[in-house]
């Protein structure tokens, strides 16, 4: 009775449940373990009525079978008393063949009796709506997934391209004061600066200088101005000077924000290119002018002795009075002179032009040549113009070309001539490293610093009214470089000039063997620089037979010995204006050669060090005695 009581009860439950479920709008089923039986329990039917698990599959999608398989067996093997699936099933629509998708919710339940599964409960929800519009929004993300990828891709295709660009490329917001939003690496790299310190500044945060930050502002907004703008624009960024040629231009997108962006090529070879073009070109106008002026000069020049020449001989043929016949004489041969002069001119400039110099080296002792010129020159100066020519050693043996050197000699003393109207010319020759070292020192009208770089070069004339072909320093300059040499000068205008020239050669000197002749000894001048004038009287005293000056300060010393030339210079250390210490290092800025004696007070040897040091030759401690004087005469080889 109790079991059959008991099955009443469980339809009566069935039956309820059933009508349950149709309220609610599941599906209900319930498998039985051991027999497998598939009991339909339902409100809303969506399958028909079936009876095995196999019948139920094959309703659907072959790859929702094994979700199936595995939802179940969890529940099977005890991995799981409950589980949750969405499946989809086809099923015919109508019995026309047409078939439709019905996307389910299946949940089962694990039922036991006694510990044993028996029963698994099953509920099915048509969840078809749902999840179509849960897919759909799911799509759409996903095409936003796509479309973010895709444009990733697109950026990352957009900046390989222009970071391989040979040129620097950039962006800037114009409505975010120009600051910067797109650089390219090569930009980067230029600047010195990495990208996440260019993308997001402003020109005025990173260039060095305000005033270049106002110059690419200005060009920034003339381009936003016209639309767009090329400019030429240089830089010195890292250190590093470059030219660019940079084309600037504005846009809007389509939601209309302002951008400015642009391009610049590295033009700096190019330019340099140019200029040296430029420079080039600009060098052969000049040198065509010059030889222009050059061949205009040489007709003045040639026809200048030629109509001398020509005209005194017509008269000669007439003369009759001997002395008169001997002063036309006279003048033909000086203009004959002078024309074979300009003749050898033209023709080494020829020699020159053609790379070729002839040169014919052997020994030469410049005590020769040195009293040689002294004797042709001593005639030639005017009267206000003492010649003074400093030839120290008995004999002085070098090796070089004897006729190219005394070329050049003359063409320095032929300068210092015609320039020097009063004061002195000195003609000497020092025994300096590797070689000699000739000058010729004048206190003429000296160059203007604005003509100094034109001075060797080829059919200069710095003196258009003087008389010459222009060609003489520049043959001078070529003969050095020939022999190895070197030609300079040093000249302040109104005060002066020295042209030197340096021969590489062995040296063999021979001193004269007695001391210096009272003669000798007048040319050998002495400036004393001192306040107090007790050392000086003593000097002079001494050295009675030498010409002695004297100055009291420091500068008036380094004054003196710009204006003049000195064999020595005494100079105290302590003295009023500018000391004795600095008055040398200021002389040995152009005067490295005259012998400077410092004259102190001290005993202490940290001054004769610094004395040393300041640049001079030698060191006197007062009280000054003449043995001491000539010591120092015979150092410098002046007694």
């Amino acid at each position: 009775m109790r079991i059959k009581a008991n099955q009443q009860l469980d339809g009566l439950l069935i039956e309820d449940m059933s009508a349950a479920m149709g309220a609610s709008g599941l599906s209900v089923w319930v498998y039985n373990v051991e027999s497998g039986i598939r009991t339909q329990i339902h409100g809303n039917r969506i399958l028909p009525a079936v009876s095995t698990v196999g019948d139920y599959i094959r309703y659907l999608r072959p790859e929702d079978i094994d979700k199936l398989k595995t939802m179940y067996a969890d529940i099977m093997e005890g991995r799981a008393t409950e589980n949750k699936e969405t499946v989809c099933l086809v099923m015919d629509e109508d019995g026309s063949g047409r078939k439709k998708k019905v996307y389910m919710e299946i949940y089962c339940i694990a039922r036991y009796r006694n510990g044993k599964l028996t029963n698994i409960a099953s509920t099915a929800k048509d969840v078809t709506e749902t999840y179509l519009y849960q897919h759909k929004l799911e799509d759409e993300e996903a095409k936003k997934v796509v479309l973010l990828s895709e444009l990733q891709n697109t950026n990352h295709l957009f900046r390989t391209v222009i970071d391989r660009l040979p040129c620097l490329f950039f962006m800037k917001d114009v409505d975010d004061d120009y600051r910067y939003v797109l650089a390219n690496d090569m930009f980067c790299d230029t600047l010195g600066r990495p990208r996440d310190k260019v993308e997001g500044y402003t020109d005025y945060q990173m260039m060095a200088t305000r005033e270049e930050a106002d110059k690419f502002r200005l060009d920034d907004t003339d381009a936003v101005n016209i639309g767009c703008k090329f400019v030429k624009e240089t830089t010195m960024w890292k250190g590093i000077y470059k030219v660019w040629h940079t084309a600037k231009s504005y846009f809007e997108d389509v939601g209309g924000k302002k951008y400015l962006m642009a391009m610049s090529l590295d033009i700096t070879s190019l330019e340099d290119t140019f200029s040296s073009l430029q420079a080039e070109k600009e060098k052969a106008e000049m040198a065509d002018r010059l030889k222009s002026a050059f061949l205009a000069n040489m007709s003045h020049e040639i026809r200048t002795p030629l109509n001398s020449i020509l005209g005194f001989s017509d008269l000669l043929m007439a003369c009759e009075d001997n002395e008169e016949r001997t002063r036309f004489c006279k003048i033909i041969n000086s203009n004959g002179d002078k024309l074979l002069h300009i003749i050898n001119e033209v023709l080494d400039l020829s020699k020159i032009e053609a790379g070729y110099i002839n040169l014919k080296v052997g020994p030469l002792d410049m005590v020769a040549v040195m009293d040689s010129f002294e004797k042709t020159y001593k005639e030639m100066v005017s009267p206000e113009v003492k010649f003074i020519c400093e030839n120290h050693y008995k004999s002085c043996r070098i090796n070089t070309d004897a006729g190219r050197l005394e070329q050049i000699i003359n063409n320095f003393l032929s300068n210092a001539i015609k320039y020097t109207q009063r004061g002195y010319i000195k003609l000497g020759y020092d025994i300096v490293e590797r070689g000699i070292k000739v000058y010729v020192e004048d206190s003429g009208i000296g160059i203007a610093e604005e003509l100094k770089d034109k001075v060797f070069g080829r059919f200069n004339k710095l003196d258009s009214y003087a008389q010459g072909t222009g060609l003489g320093l520049s043959i001078c300059k070529a003969i050095a470089d020939a022999i190895g040499g070197e030609v300079g000068f040093e000249s302040t205008k109104g005060a002066g000039s020295v042209f030197w020239l340096f021969i590489p050669t062995e040296v063999e000197v021979e001193h004269k063997s007695s001391a210096t002749s009272d003669e000798d000894k007048k040319y050998i001048r002495v400036l004393v620089a001192e306040d107090k004038g007790g050392s000086f009287d003593l000097i002079r005293a001494v050295l009675k037979n030498y010409t002695t000056e004297r100055v009291e300060n420091g500068a008036d010393a380094i004054a003196k010995a710009r204006e003049g030339y000195y064999s020595i210079i005494f100079m105290d250390i302590m003295m009023p204006v500018v000391d004795g210490l600095e008055a040398t290092r200021t002389i040995r800025t152009f005067d490295t050669d005259t012998p400077i004696v410092a004259i102190t007070d001290s005993l202490y040897n940290s001054d004769e060090s610094a004395a040393m040091k300041a640049g001079c030759s030698g060191y006197m401690v007062k009280p000054v005695r003449k043995a001491k004087i000539m010591e120092m005469f015979e150092k410098f080889g002046l007694a």
